[in-house]
C-alpha cells in the first residue's frame, strides 16, 4: 500500500538496508526485461507440465518452489528471522496479491496451453498496460507519473499489435 514502500527497514530482521535499483537506473528496466523474458520460459515450462498433469499442480510446484526461495533469499539478507517477523506482521490485504499473482499465472498457463505463447503474451501484455496507465493516472502507485497523450497513443498501438496477434488464434 502505499506508504509503506520502506516500512521493511522497521522490522527487526531488516534494518540492513534493503536492496534497492534507482528509479531511473538501466538496471530496472534490465530488470524488467528479463522478467518479461523469463516469464515466457515460465509458462511455457508450467504449460508442459499441465500436459501430464492437472495446470493446479503445476501451479502449486511453482508456488511451492518461489516460496521457498523467497525464504531462502530472505533469511540470507535479513537473517533467520524473516519467515517469522513477515508472519508476525502479516496482514489480511497481503492475501489479495498472492490471490491475483495465482490467478494469473493460472490464466497464463491456460492460455499458452490453449491459445499459445504470442497471442496470451499479446493479450496479457495490452491488459496490463491499458491497466497500468489506468493506475498511474488515479494515483495508484507511489511513482505514478502524469499520464499524457503520447502514452495513451503508445497503449493504442499496443493494443492495436495485441489485436493482431491474437486475431484468428482464438
Amino acid at each position: 500500500m502505499p506508504g509503506e514502500r520502506h516500512a521493511a527497514t522497521s522490522w527487526p530482521c531488516c534494518a540492513a538496508s534493503e536492496p534497492t535499483l534507482a528509479p531511473g537506473s538501466p538496471l530496472t528496466l534490465l530488470l524488467v526485461v528479463a522478467a518479461g523474458a523469463g516469464l515466457v520460459l515460465q509458462n511455457a515450462l508450467m504449460a508442459r507440465i499441465a500436459l501430464g498433469a492437472p495446470t493446479l499442480a503445476a501451479l502449486f510446484a511453482n508456488s511451492a518452489v518461489g516460496l521457498v526461495l523467497i525464504a531462502l533469499v530472505g533469511c540470507w539478507l535479513y537473517g533467520a528471522s524473516f519467515p517469522m517477523d513477515t508472519l508476525a506482521r502479516f496482514r489480511p490485504f497481503w492475501l489479495l496479491p498472492g490471490a491475483l499473482g495465482t490467478f494469473f499465472v493460472f490464466a497464463s498457463v491456460t492460455g499458452y496451453a490453449r491459445l499459445g505463447a504470442a497471442s496470451t503474451t499479446a493479450a496479457l501484455v495490452a491488459a496490463q498496460l491499458c491497466c497500468g496507465l489506468l493506475a498511474d493516472a488515479f494515483g495508484l502507485t507511489e511513482s505514478g507519473r502524469g499520464i499524457g497523450l503520447q502514452q495513451w497513443i503508445g497503449a493504442a498501438l499496443l493494443l492495436a499489435g495485441a489485436v493482431l496477434v491474437v486475431q484468428n488464434r482464438s
